[in-house]
């Protein structure tokens, strides 16, 4: 009778694992089919202007920050760019997972990748990715995370998530889980202190999922969360700096192809209105980027091997 009763409270949960498997194959699908129609209505704009000449093309990949049509849309801007100032078709391939943006430039399905810190000591440390560029954000090569509730929850402080439901991002991002557990940690939060903690991929669904009282909490970029201020979101705690996101390269690339993407990137200037707009669309806040090393991820390295 105890085994029965056991397994009869342990039902809602059993549930509720079920209804989040289904949820996730079903955004999954949706993702796909969103992706497809954007890269449609590209290819159809595409093709109605001039083409330059072209020689061997490239691809760029990008991480889905958010979901990959928007991702899509945001990031379809900077590879017009880069096709226009190569002279060589630069095409977007956005991953539905973070997992696979990687994987890509790995196998060579990709040739450069937006990453994040993360994902860039990954693809680095494991295959030789080649570091290119990083980010500017008005001005400066950082950026910050942020860990978020929604008013009226009764949660002000990060000590006040014991017990409680808390989203993450990807397992494999640095501002919606490597620098947010951190950020619980150093507030004496361990996973186990939480009710129960989960990965909803993109960082605008643990905006979105907090905000519906699916979670109590969430982690993500700042950038992302103040898009979400006057829905009902609240900033519990910012982190200090992060370095930002940047560009890799395969390393399979030759070195005067990797210098001219470079020398492109980097031309980029928000004070001319075709390259603020370029800049603009992948984030508001991102002024042109700036030659990047190696050890400036050595921060989030060291923070990554610590954080199992």
């Amino acid at each position: 009778i105890l085994h029965a009763m056991e397994r009869i409270q342990d039902l809602p949960r059993q549930t509720m694992k079920r209804m989040e498997g289904m949820t996730g194959a079903l955004k999954m699908l949706n993702e796909q089919a969103a992706l497809l129609n954007q890269e449609l209505v590209t290819m159809t704009v595409r093709g109605r202007g001039p083409r330059a000449a072209l020689h061997k093309g490239l691809k760029f990949g990008v991480i889905p920050l958010e979901s990959p049509a928007t991702m899509h849309r945001r990031f379809q801007p900077l590879t017009e760019y880069l096709t226009q100032s190569l002279g060589r078709t630069v095409e977007l391939v956005v991953g539905l997972d973070f997992m696979q943006t990687i994987r890509d430039i790995e196998d060579g399905v990709t040739d450069l990748a937006f990453l994040t810190p993360t994902t860039y000591i990954e693809a680095h440390d494991k295959f030789g990715a080649v570091l290119l560029v990083k980010a500017l954000r008005k001005g400066l090569p950082y950026t910050h995370a942020a860990i978020v509730a929604g008013f009226g929850n009764g949660i002000e402080r990060l000590e006040d998530l014991r017990g409680k439901r808390f989203a993450f991002g990807d397992r494999m991002s640095t501002s919606s889980y490597l620098i947010p557990r951190s950020m619980l940690a150093e507030a004496g939060v361990r996973l186990e202190d939480l009710k129960d903690h989960t990965f909803l991929g993109h960082h605008d669904d643990v905006a979105r999922a907090v905000l519906a009282g699916e979670y109590d909490a969430g982690g993500l970029m700042e950038s992302i969360a103040v898009k979400f201020l006057d829905q009902g979101l609240k900033v519990l705690k910012t982190s200090g700096e992060i370095p930002e996101f940047n560009i890799c390269a395969s390393k399979g690339l030759d070195a005067g192809t990797l210098e001219s993407i470079k020398k492109t990137l980097i031309a980029l200037d928000r004070r001319n209105p075709g390259h603020a707009q370029v800049l603009a669309m992948i984030d508001q806040d991102y002024t042109g980027f700036a030659s990047a090393e190696d050890g400036d991820y050595d921060g989030v390295r060291k923070l990554m091997q610590s954080i199992t």
